[in-house]
């Protein structure tokens, strides 16, 4: 899908490309930017859905989106926005919202009922403007599962994970 989006009043043409399982080690540097840790990024890159977003003109990456059915038992009806990275000099511009936007509308189109996030504490705010709603808090998630220290933007060590979600379909009312 081919995008136009205005950077520094410039026009850019962007593409974005779903990749398939088993050729995801091109997205890999993004992915990491949203979850520094290869051992656990490779455990569920290959699952679920994925995109990149490119530059058209220098082919450059600029941002990836992942996201996978939550379980088995689901039956498809709840999907995690499992990673969400753009590329820190495209930040600021609308990307990440766009991304999570358009995953949440592929899940909808797909069946999905509502779509989660997990996301550390600076992380909130960003996907409560996107109508996610505060769902639990898995205490010392970071240091739980993590082999080295994860630290925020701002400095501040990332301890828990906090899991948003967005309702994809209005409930029947019968």
């Amino acid at each position: 899908m081919r995008l136009k989006w205005i950077i520094n009043e410039v026009e850019v043409s962007l593409c974005l490309i779903d990749i398939p399982a088993g050729s995801r080690d091109l997205a890999l540097p993004l992915l990491l930017l949203a979850d520094p840790c290869e051992l656990v990024v490779r455990a569920y890159m290959d699952k679920g859905l994925l995109w990149i977003l490119r530059e058209e003109s220098s082919g450059q990456m600029i941002a990836v989106a992942l996201a996978i059915p939550c379980c088995d038992a689901c039956n498809g009806k709840r999907w995690e926005l499992k990673n969400l990275a753009v590329r820190s000099d495209w930040r600021g511009c609308g990307i990440g919202s766009y991304l999570t936007r358009f995953v949440a509308d592929t899940c909808r189109q797909n069946g999905a009922e509502s779509l989660i996030v997990g996301t550390s504490q600076q992380g909130r705010s960003f996907y409560r403007r996107l109508g996610f709603c505060l769902s639990y808090i898995i205490p010392n998630f970071f240091i739980d599962n993590y082999p080295e220290p994860i630290y925020e933007e701002d400095g501040n060590r990332c301890v828990d994970m906090y899991y948003g979600s967005l309702r994809l379909r209005e409930e029947s009312k019968t």
